[in-house]
């Protein structure tokens, strides 16, 4: 639900528990007329958009994330379902240092992937490499 608990590993003691500050609101897009103009989805999966109310920053159906969190250059990187991707800082206090939205109509499920300074992020669709050039 947008909530994210930091805990004492030695001793079990909550740090905090706050809630992570929404992305900024996507630009709305115009719908796919053709089912040619659609992305293809697996079987099950329903067509882009239809489950968009359960996409926003709530996470994904049924509001639930999978994937976990992942640690690369001293920060914690957090990937939700709908594609908001988090940035907190390390440490006993709570700082959420970015948020961002992938441009996506795909569902993210697995845990980024952190390697020689650059971030992997899978989609149900395509694999996406954040890195500075």
């Amino acid at each position: 639900g947008g909530v994210v608990t930091c805990l004492d590993a030695a001793t079990g003691k909550r740090m905090y528990e706050k809630r992570l500050e929404a992305p900024p609101a996507a630009p709305a897009k115009a719908a796919a007329d053709s089912p040619s103009e659609r992305p293809e989805q697996p079987p099950g999966f329903g067509r882009p958009g239809e489950f968009a109310e359960a996409r926003s920053f709530g996470g994904g159906m049924r509001r639930q994330d999978y994937s976990s969190p992942d640690i690369g250059d001293g920060k914690r990187y957090f990937v939700r379902r709908g594609g908001e991707a988090y940035v907190l800082a390390l440490g006993p206090q709570f700082k959420q240092l970015a948020v961002n939205r992938l441009a996506s109509d795909d569902d993210f499920n697995a845990t980024p992937a952190i390697a020689d300074g650059a971030i992997f992020i899978r989609s149900s669709h395509k694999l996406y490499c954040v890195a500075n050039e």
